[in-house]
């Protein structure tokens, strides 16, 4: 992916501008902005995009949702609120109005796109998450970002992934906490292979006596080097909870390839640390 060409505008330029023109209500009224609360944009995909998606309590028309980019790309991008964490297949919440070329984006609602009613506070719990794509012809993502139930507390525990049969691989798995107490465990490797998805797995015991399988991972994408797996989308796993991760008698395996288990990385964590 080739890099962005950025200039920094902040979000005061445009909120009024944006604010008293898009909307995707039928019913524009004014806005009356009160309560807020900002969650964190990060780039995925190798790319550097990242920002602030902020909700605001709109006394006229509900929910003002906002995204800024920290630096603006020079072009539009579409984004949506989905369902789900930003690691499921969620389905669009909301179709909100693009991320023009200065990086900023407003859309105000009372209503999901299925014609459920929505409020600022109901938004606060909200199992969704924010998708940025790169253009209007290229769906591929170059942000997302968790709100609501999803967002993080702020809580995180790293662990290492140690290089195995002279792979050349080696990095780390960051177990971090949501809201609702459930966790994201993202992989972060170095020495992997462009083009190749490394199959990921939590497994039982410890690296030198390895168990069953306890949980499948999203496999690490050997062109970034990067995983993320949201624990309540996951069939086999008997555990969902940050908490409960931090005491686990388990380690993390790195594969090859779907077709060569050969082992490239792995790491204790919890009870093994």
């Amino acid at each position: 992916m080739k890099m962005f060409k950025h200039v920094f505008l902040t979000l005061s330029v445009f909120a009024f501008l944006v604010f008293t023109s898009c909307s995707n209500d039928d019913d524009n009224q004014g806005l009356i902005l009160t309560d807020s609360q900002t969650y964190d944009l990060y780039g995925v995909n190798n790319s550097e995009v990242m920002g602030t998606i902020t909700l605001y309590n709109n006394d006229s028309t509900a929910v003002v949702l906002t995204v800024q980019l920290a630096e603006a790309t020079g072009q539009s991008h579409p984004v949506n609120l989905y369902f789900d964490t930003a690691n499921e297949n969620g389905t669009v919440a909301v179709a909100l109005n693009d991320i023009n070329s200065n990086g900023f984006s407003a859309t105000n609602f009372t209503e999901l796109d299925n014609g459920a009613d929505i409020t600022y506070n109901t938004m606060l719990d909200f199992n969704g998450n924010v998708k940025v794509e790169m253009s209007s012809t290229d769906n591929s993502l170059v942000a997302v970002g968790d709100i609501g139930e999803n967002a993080f507390t702020g809580n995180s525990t790293t662990r290492p992934l140690n290089e195995t049969n002279n792979s050349g691989v080696s990095g780390m798995v960051i177990f971090v906490e949501r809201n609702n107490g459930e966790a994201l465990v993202a992989v972060q490797l170095d020495g992997t292979v462009d083009g190749v998805m490394h199959p990921a797995e939590i497994l039982n015991g410890d690296i030198t006596s390895p168990g069953t399988v306890a949980a499948t991972l999203n496999p690490v994408n050997g062109t970034y080097g990067e995983s993320r797996t949201s624990l309540n989308g996951i069939n086999n796993a008997s555990f969902v909870l940050y908490s409960e991760l931090l005491t686990f008698n388990g380690h993390v395996n790195v594969m090859y390839s779907s077709t060569d288990n050969t082992i490239v990385a792995q790491g204790n964590f919890g009870a093994n640390n």
